[in-house]
């Protein structure tokens, strides 16, 4: 399979340098080596993106290691003697425009990453209000030209974000969501991917329970609907650094939810936050642990993503060719779920498939290609309660090739009836055969 046919898992928060922590850690050993790299793929990551790297060496080593692993590399240009992303924030009063001088600055550390086989491109800024928009235009357009080969990545705030945190202006009160800030930035910018964050996976401390994010799957369709009707690839991030008040993710259902969640709305990559644990834990920050703690030992979590990777590796070409056509929200339990009430695009379904039920939540992504359709059904109870969801549809085939746990294999089906039991956090893909 082509680099650009795969479905992405990228590691954010690489391996990181000496002595860039902070506090307590500001004196961490240098972690870029080609051990911590075979360890992300090892995992199953195809993709990383450094953070802590504040100089060019530190890239060129994290790219060098990467080259080893057969890993792809991005970088964060943020220094503070000429950057893209200093110039994405610097306040503009007319059209924004890269002077010849800085962008000489830029082309100098640039054009020795270009050099290296693992450099793939960049993540140019990260929950960019609107205000920003030009700048990010003007900045993705000189890197274009110079780079051509190279991805330009933005990542964008989520619907919790504040109106004045979308629009960049102090004192807003109101910013649509949809059309103001992601439809601004798709027209503005015209981007060739999309890329978000909204962590879902929440500790109630207050109440002393787990709770979910009710908007966390009106995020998900605003980005799937813009990335099919622009033909866009859209990645989001994935909740795996417990922080703040987020949960410590543990657990394969922590993982898989998120990640078949993600992909009943046709995402076509993930990222994670972090990979590294983060070199920091100030007041506030509640800092336990991501997939490898400060010192790069596996946690939990590592295995639990190993294995939702090892599972989506095993359809990832299928999935891969066909386009996301809707999500079907199934109903199970006795009360409505606020999450599926936030929805503006629900998918009914299609003559295909009908006579969907659930024994608990579920939501079913529904896919065509040339004719053929796919489904991805994905178990949408929390996964802290470990709940497993009886999940039944009329398919109108006589058989089906079954995505599960890893493997694929052929079943037949009963007057065109399918019937499983979904683990917590469990998804599978199917694919009806004529």
């Amino acid at each position: 399979m082509k680099k650009n046919d795969r479905f992405h898992f990228v590691a954010y928060l690489s391996p990181p340098p000496a002595k860039v922590g902070y506090g307590e850690f500001a004196d961490n050993a240098n972690f870029i080596d080609e051990e911590n790299y075979r360890t992300m793929t090892d995992c199953g990551f195809d993709r990383a993106i450094g953070l802590f790297e504040n100089r060019t060496a530190h890239y060129l080593a994290g790219m060098r290691q990467a080259e080893k692993a057969g890993m792809e590399y991005f970088v964060r240009d943020q220094f503070k003697g000429g950057s893209l992303e200093g110039f994405i924030d610097r306040p503009f009063r007319g059209e924004p425009r890269i002077s010849a001088s800085l962008a000489a600055k830029i082309a100098k550390r640039f054009d020795r990453y270009a050099e290296m086989p693992a450099f793939t491109g960049i993540l140019a800024s990260d929950e960019p209000p609107a205000s920003k928009f030009p700048a990010i235009r003007a900045a993705q357009d000189w890197f274009a030209e110079r780079y051509p080969e190279k991805k330009f990545i933005v990542n964008l705030l989520p619907t919790y974000a504040n109106a004045e945190q979308l629009s960049g202006v102090k004192g807003a009160e109101k910013f649509d969501f949809e059309k103001d800030y992601v439809g601004a930035f798709v027209d503005a910018v015209r981007p060739e991917i999309l890329s978000y964050d909204h962590y879902a996976l929440i500790y109630d401390a207050k109440n002393k329970k787990n709770v979910l994010r009710e908007d966390y799957l009106r995020n998900l369709e605003v980005f799937a609907v813009y990335s099919r009707k622009k033909k866009i690839p859209f990645y989001n991030f994935l909740l795996t650094l417990g922080h703040l008040f987020y949960r410590t993710v543990k657990t394969y259902a922590d993982i898989a939810w998120q990640v078949y969640t993600s992909m009943a709305y046709g995402v076509r990559g993930v990222q994670t936050f972090t990979y590294w644990t983060v070199l920091s834990n100030g007041p506030g920050e509640n800092i336990t642990s991501g997939l490898v703690d400060r010192e790069g030992r596996k946690m939990p979590a590592w295995y639990a993503m190993r294995k939702v990777i090892e599972e989506v590796r095993s359809f990832e070409d299928l999935y891969m060719r066909f386009g996301w056509e809707g999500t079907i929200p199934v109903r199970g339990g006795g009360t409505e779920n606020p999450a599926f009430a936030m929805l503006k695009h629900p998918f009914s379904g299609d003559g295909d498939i009908s006579g969907i039920r659930a024994s608990e939540d579920c939501i079913v992504g529904v896919f065509g290609n040339r004719g053929e359709k796919a489904y991805l059904v994905a178990n949408y109870t929390d996964p802290a309660d470990g709940k497993k969801a009886v999940f039944s549809a009329r398919l109108h085939s006589e058989k089906a090739i079954l995505f599960r746990g890893g493997t694929g294999k052929e079943i037949s089906l009963q007057d065109g009836w399918f019937e499983c039991t979904l683990e917590s956090g469990e998804g599978i893909f199917l694919l009806p055969k004529k």
